[in-house]
C-alpha cells in the first residue's frame, strides 16, 4: 500500500504512534504538524493524499473545519479523526464535519492500523472510478475508431 498521509496531532507521543502505524502500512508522512491552521499550503499544491488524521478536541482549534476542508477539497483523500476531547458529542462533531472514521484515545496501534487499511479498502472504488472516468474522457477527446478506443 503506498501513498501520502498527512498528521496533524498536537500531543508528540500520539502523533509519534500515528506517524510508526502509517509508516507500518506503507504511506509517505508529507506533513506531520500539530496545528489545523499549519496545513493550509497543502490545498495550494495538487497532491495525491490518501490519508489525513486530525486531532479534534472541545477547543476552536480550527480541527474541524480542516477536516470539513479535506473532505471538500480532497474527496479521494481518507479523513480519520483523532477524539481527544472523549465528551459525548465529540465523535459525532467529527462525524458531522465530514470524517469517514474516528480513533478514541488512548491509541490502540493495531486498531488504528485495521481502520486505516479498512478505510483506504473502502476509498479505493471510488479512485478507480474516477480514474476511469478521466481515462474515458480522454479517449472521448480522441479521433479513434470503437474498436481502437
Amino acid at each position: 500500500m503506498s501513498g501520502a498521509c498527512i498528521i496533524v496531532v498536537p500531543d508528540r507521543r500520539h502523533r509519534a504512534d500515528l506517524l510508526k502505524v502509517a509508516q507500518r502500512l506503507g504511506l509517505d508522512c508529507v506533513v506531520n504538524l500539530a496545528e489545523p491552521h499549519e496545513v493550509d499550503g497543502i490545498f495550494e499544491v495538487p497532491m495525491a493524499l490518501r490519508l489525513a488524521i486530525v486531532a479534534v478536541d472541545s477547543s476552536a482549534n480550527g480541527a474541524l473545519g480542516l477536516v470539513s476542508r479535506l473532505c471538500v477539497n480532497m474527496p479521494e483523500c481518507l479523513v480519520i479523526a483523532v477524539d481527544a476531547a472523549d465528551t459525548e458529542d465529540s465523535a459525532a462533531r467529527a462525524f458531522a464535519a465530514g470524517a469517514h472514521d474516528v480513533l478514541r484515545m488512548p491509541l490502540r496501534p493495531s486498531e488504528a492500523a485495521a481502520r486505516i487499511t479498512r478505510g483506504l479498502a473502502r476509498m479505493a472504488p471510488a479512485q478507480a472510478r474516477q480514474g476511469q472516468a478521466t481515462v474515458n474522457g480522454m479517449i472521448g477527446k480522441l479521433d479513434l475508431k470503437q474498436a481502437e478506443a
